[in-house]
C-alpha cells in the first residue's frame, strides 16, 4: 500500500539501505510541490487547474517551515548519517521507531516579517478535527544578519498512521500567535510520502 505506513523488518531494510544510498529523504511537503511545478513546466499538458491551485500555494508568504517525520524518513536518516560519519550501521527496531507513529515538525518561516510562533497543529480530514496524540514546544532564538535577536518556537506534533492514508485529502493547519497557516496534501502527494 502506497504512502506512510508502520515499518515492519523488510522495510526498515529498505529505509536503511536508502539511507545509505540516496541520503536522508524528508517528507518536505514544499519540496515535493516545487517538484510537481518543474514537471509541470515541462510538460503542459500536466498543468491541470486543480494542481495550478495547489501550486500557487508555493508564492504565498510562509509563516512556518514543515515536514512530516516517519519511522522510514528517521530510519533512512539515521543509515545517512551513519554512512556519511563512517560509522556502522545503527541498530534500529522497526517496532521503535512506529512507536512515534507520525510527526508534524514546525519551524519558523524563512523569512523574519512573514514568521509567526508556532502554538499547536491539529488536522482536518474530512469533516474530522484531529488533534496531536502528543505535543513537544521548544522556544528557541533566530538572529537575522543585522544582530537581532528574536524568540519563536519549534514544535513536534504527533499523530496516528491512519490519518495519513491516501484515499483523501488531509489540511495540516499549523495554529500560530497571530494566524493559522493551512496546507492541504492531496492523495497523490500523500501516496509519494514513506
Amino acid at each position: 500500500m502506497p504512502g506512510i505506513q508502520p515499518l515492519d523488518s523488510e522495510s526498515l531494510k529498505q529505509a536503511m539501505s536508502n539511507g545509505e544510498t540516496k541520503g536522508a529523504e524528508p517528507n518536505d511537503p514544499f519540496a515535493l510541490r516545487a517538484r510537481d511545478y518543474e514537471r509541470a513546466r515541462q510538460d503542459s499538458r500536466l498543468l491541470t487547474p486543480e494542481l495550478a491551485a495547489r501550486l500557487a500555494t508555493l508564492m504565498a508568504p510562509q509563516r512556518f517551515t514543515f515536514f512530516i517525520e516517519t519511522p522510514y524518513s528517521v530510519a533512512a536518516a539515521l543509515a545517512a548519517t551513519a554512512k556519511r560519519k563512517f560509522e556502522p550501521r545503527p541498530a534500529l527496531s522497526f517496532a521503535t521507531l512506529n512507536e512515534a507513529q507520525v510527526s508534524i515538525v514546525v519551524g519558523h518561516g524563512p523569512k523574519a516579517t512573514e514568521t509567526d510562533i508556532i502554538e499547536k497543529v491539529v488536522i482536518k480530514r474530512g469533516s474530522a478535527v484531529i488533534q496531536p496524540l502528543r505535543s513537544n514546544l521548544l522556544p528557541i532564538q533566530i538572529q537575522n544578519g543585522f544582530g537581532a535577536v528574536q524568540i519563536n518556537a519549534q514544535g513536534t506534533f504527533m499523530f496516528p498512521f491512519a490519518v495519513f492514508e491516501p484515499s483523501a485529502p488531509v489540511t495540516i493547519v499549523m495554529i500560530g500567535r497571530a494566524q493559522n497557516f493551512e496546507w492541504t496534501l492531496v492523495p497523490s502527494e500523500l501516496a509519494q510520502m514513506k
